[in-house]
Order: C-alpha cells, then structure tokens, then sequence
C-alpha cells in the first residue's frame, strides 16, 4: 500500500526497462485517498495521478486541494497541489504538481577502499562524506469524457499526462508518459467500475546520452459501491482495487524460505494469464463512512495472498475528513502504518461550483 522509496543509482552506458522506475508515482496522492490505500480511484475526483482520469469527467464542482506527507519520521516528504474542474457538460479537466523533498543522503562515493578476497571494502572517513539533496518534480494533466449508455447507465473514458523531473546530484533526469482509463457508472444502484492503464505508452526517463529507463504499463481494475443510510444519518462507501494485472508491479507476492533457521522474504513471478484468481481477489480493500455530510472515516487495508496481513499487520492505513462551510472547505487527515515508521498525511480543499452550462 506503501511504495518504500527508493533511490535510484546510476549507471554509466546502460538502459532497461525498470519495474521500480515510477514507483514514487505513488507517494503523490491526497490523503483521502491514501487513507483508504487508493483504493477510491474508482469513484475519486481529483488532479492527481492516482485518480482514473474518465472520473474527471463526473462531478461539475470545481476543486483546489495541498496536501503534505511526512514519510519515515520525516526521512523524506512530499507536497501536492490539485486542482480540478469541468469544462463541458460532459468532460472535466484536471492538474497536479508534486514535490518530493529527501534531504541528507550520505555521499560516500570518495572514501578509499581497502580490498578483502577480492572485495573492495570502503573506509569510513567523515572528512571524506558529505550530503545531497535528492527532489522529484511530478506534473499530471487529466482529461475525462462522458457519454449516457442508457438512462441509469453512464459511461466515460480519460487520458492522461505525466511529467517528471529527478535531481540527485550531480545527476538529473527528465520523463514522460501516458495514462488511459474507462469509468462504468450504474448510478441507480450506487455500483461503479474502474479501469486504469498506467504507463500506457511506457513511460521514459532519460538521465543522459548513455542512460535511460522505461517504466513498464500497470493496469488495475477496480469496484466500488456507496450508498445513503437515512437511519444512520451518512453513507457508505465501499470500494476495492487489484493488483496490477500485468504483473509488472515487481514483487506481487511474498514468500520465504529456511536458510539456517532464517526465514527470508523473497519475490515470486505471478501471472495474470496463468492464475487470473489471484490477481482479480488480491488488492486493496477500502471502506469510508460519512456522517451528515460532515465527518468522514476511511480505512484502508490489503487483503489476501501477497497482502497477508497475518505475516505483515504494518500495511493498514485510516484517516478522516471533516467538512466545514457547507462542504465547501474540507480537512484530511490519514495514517499509514509501516515496519520502519508510520507516515502521516494533512490536507485541505476547497470547493466551488464550477460549469453551470446547459
């Protein structure tokens, strides 16, 4: 639920295809949806990356949403401006820029080696390392169109764009790449599907003439369900996100196996072709119950196979939300719980009404 952040080293006259290249895409999120672990991208409406860009086309209520996460204890954060709107009857428009800030990455690179069977060891010297800034720059553009199948019905299609800028001195990188999605709307029973193809064209990172990456395509299909509870004075929203279906999301599944009495996590290959079960029942399951359209409560947790929370109880997220002004002001709190450290996200929005055309 998670993306553990990973900085990316260089190296010299090489290019791949990367599974772990636009990982931190996933740290750009608003925490309404992180508290749920994004699992809302079925019905979410917002400018960021994480949501199904057709849902752009939904909602006539124009938004501007900041949020900021502190990951880690504040090892690394990241800040996020959102902004969304329609444009026409039936489509919608939406932007976003992320900042991920990591500062005081040790630098060891001029300590001296000594060599040991053959192994070059480093010595430490404090004179020798010094510290560097790492920072990600993530620019998303959402576009989202729909169109009446019938009169209960709606149905909608979205295209996105990404942008990115790395830095991690003295090196820096450019990328860009294309995100498709189709939104199925049965709004008389409050059923909604999702489905989003990330990366849909490859998306490329060129650090220099001698070396690049392509982040290969992920594709995630998801359902959510919301309902108003008159007796309970709120609603509830129920909604749930696979895994990638093209099992390029790098370690789908967790094992281990006994080395000397040592149990050791380690990657197992999965694909959907070969066991389409396991990627359709293992994702991300969300709940959110708002009450009188002021207090929202969200959870958000794995389950099953790769998500085995009775190995790994660290992946759940919670959070909430409060409405003010009439719901024109809105305050976000979530927390996700993690084997190193929890990390905490804040955020506010505000909205308005936006077209009002016939």
């Amino acid at each position: 639920m998670l993306a553990v952040f990973i900085t990316l080293s260089v190296q010299v006259h090489a290019s791949t295809s990367n599974q772990y290249s636009d990982i931190d895409r996933s740290l750009f999120v608003l925490p309404r949806s992180s508290a749920v672990g994004t699992s809302d991208f079925v019905f979410s409406h917002d400018g960021t990356s994480q949501t199904n860009p057709a849902n752009l086309a939904f909602d006539s209520i124009s938004e501007a949403s900041l949020a900021y996460a502190g990951f880690y204890q504040n090892t690394f954060s990241t800040s996020m401006l959102s902004y969304v709107t329609r444009i026409g009857k039936f489509s919608g428009i939406g932007f976003s820029i992320g900042y991920l800030y990591n500062p005081d990455i040790s630098n060891t690179e001029n300590l001296n080696t000594v060599e040991n069977n053959s192994v070059s060891i480093p010595v430490y010297d404090s004179t020798l390392v010094y510290n560097i800034t790492e920072s990600e720059i993530y620019f998303h553009a959402g576009y989202g169109l729909s169109y009446p199948i019938t009169n209960n019905i709606t149905g909608a299609v979205g295209v996105g764009i990404n942008a990115l800028r790395y830095s991690l001195p003295p090196y820096k990188a450019y990328g860009l790449g294309c995100d498709g999605g189709v939104v199925v709307d049965f709004h008389s029973i409050g059923l909604k599907t999702s489905l989003i193809c990330e990366n849909l064209t490859t998306n490329y990172t060129k650090w220099d003439e001698n070396y690049s990456e392509t982040a290969l395509p992920h594709v995630r299909f998801g359902i959510g369900w919301k309902k108003e509870i008159p007796y309970l004075y709120g609603r509830i929203q129920v909604q749930f996100k696979t895994l990638d279906l093209m099992a390029n999301e790098g370690v789908n599944a967790d094992s281990t196996y006994d080395s000397s009495g040592i149990s050791v996590v380690r990657p197992i290959t999965k694909h959907f072709s070969k066991d389409p079960v396991y990627f359709i029942y293992n994702g991300v399951f969300g709940l959110e119950y708002t009450v009188m359209n002021t207090l929202s409560l969200r959870f958000g947790l794995p389950v099953g196979g790769s998500y085995d929370v009775s190995s790994d109880v660290s992946r759940f997220a919670f959070g909430c939300g409060l409405n003010l002004m009439h719901k024109k002001l809105s305050i976000d709190f979530s927390y996700l719980t993690h084997e190193l450290a929890g990390t905490y996200q804040i955020g506010i929005s505000y909205r308005w009404n936006g077209y009002s055309g016939q």
